[in-house]
């Protein structure tokens, strides 16, 4: 199973010790596909890449300051994440087939790239349950 997760924060390692590494792992562990999209704010100075770590696929998306920033800076970083996101999965995961996604919380800057990853597993999974009424 091919398992994506997505988060606005940032996992540096799959075996860090917090919540979202440990399941990550446990999903890896059991044989599972594990990748997982996180940020790199625009002060860190690096670029949106793709590592491999301890058997994860991990992209990092270049995104605008969502910390330690103005508010007005902070509003237009947050409506921009998710186009960033979705041309950056587009980019690098386009082949990967998602049985599952997971997502931290808050989604809410997220809606539209669970929609699109949501709208792909349907179509690349014929038998796929979208949960929505006919």
């Amino acid at each position: 199973m091919n398992v994506l997760f997505l988060t606005t924060g940032r996992i540096d390692s799959i075996e860090q010790h917090s919540i979202y590494p440990d399941l990550l792992r446990k999903f890896r562990d059991n044989g599972h596909q594990v990748y997982t999209v996180g940020s790199y704010e625009k002060r860190e100075g690096k670029e949106t890449n793709l590592i491999e770590d301890h058997g994860a696929h991990m992209l990092y998306v270049k995104i605008g300051n969502l910390t330690q920033t103005n508010l007005f800076e902070k509003g237009i970083s947050t409506v921009r994440v998710e186009s960033q996101y979705l041309s950056a999965i587009k980019e690098y995961f386009s082949k990967v087939k998602f049985d599952l996604v997971l997502y931290s919380t808050p989604p809410i800057t997220l809606v539209k790239v669970v929609e699109y990853v949501k709208k792909e597993m349907a179509q690349k999974h014929s038998s796929y349950y979208t949960g929505e009424s006919s």
